[in-house]
C-alpha cells in the first residue's frame, strides 16, 4: 500500500510532468535517485606508462557533498535527454561521453568502447555503471594518472573494483 494519499500521488505527478528532460534541480534528482535505479556511465582513462598500467582520476571538491575531496573517475549519470530519439542514433552513449569529456576531464578521448557494467549502491542511491576505457589525447587540464596497483586511499570506494575490471579488458588487449 502506498503511503501517499491518492490527492498527494496526483499532486507529486503533476508536479514531476512539470519538469522537462534535463532542467531538474539537484534537491528533487537526489531525492529521486534514492528511489530508482540510476544508470552510471563511467569513462576509465588507462594507459601503459614506464611499464605499468595507469589511470586517471579527478579529485571532487572539499565541499561535495557526497564525496568531499574523494579521487574518482570521470562520469555521469545518464539523461533522459541522452536518449535514442533524441539523437537518432539507436544505442549511442556519445551524448554522456561527450559530456565527461568536455565537462570533467576537458580533454578528448580517443575511442571509448564498452568493457562491461558494475552494479552497486553508491551514496545516492543504488547505480548500474556501464564502464568504458579509452586513451586520452593529451593529459588534459585536470586529474592525476595513478598506478592501477597504487591508488590513493581516498578513492571512492564503488571506482576500485570498477578499475579492476577496466584493466582485465585493457590486459586483455594491450
Amino acid at each position: 500500500m502506498s503511503p501517499l494519499s491518492p490527492a498527494d500521488e496526483q499532486l507529486l505527478v503533476g508536479l514531476l510532468e512539470k519538469l522537462g528532460p534535463s532542467t531538474m534541480p539537484v534537491s528533487v534528482f537526489n531525492a529521486l535517485a534514492a528511489k530508482v535505479v540510476l544508470t552510471g556511465i563511467e569513462l576509465i582513462i588507462l594507459r601503459r606508462h614506464a611499464g605499468w598500467v595507469e589511470v586517471l582520476l579527478l579529485q571532487r571538491p572539499a565541499d561535495d557533498p557526497h564525496w568531499p575531496g574523494q579521487w574518482h573517475i570521470p562520469g555521469t549519470i545518464l539523461r533522459n535527454s541522452d536518449a535514442p530519439e533524441v539523437l537518432n542514433a539507436e544505442g549511442s552513449y556519445r551524448p554522456a561521453l561527450l559530456r565527461i569529456q568536455t565537462g570533467e576531464l576537458k580533454v578528448r578521448v580517443t575511442n571509448p568502447r564498452p568493457v562491461g557494467s558494475y552494479f552497486h549502491r553508491a551514496e545516492r542511491g543504488v547505480v548500474n555503471s556501464l564502464l568504458f576505457i579509452g586513451k586520452a589525447d593529451d593529459n588534459g587540464e585536470e586529474g592525476s594518472y595513478f598506478p592501477v596497483d597504487e591508488l590513493p586511499d581516498d578513492i571512492i570506494g564503488c571506482h576500485r573494483p570498477m578499475i579492476e575490471l577496466a584493466v582485465e579488458a585493457y590486459n586483455s588487449q594491450h
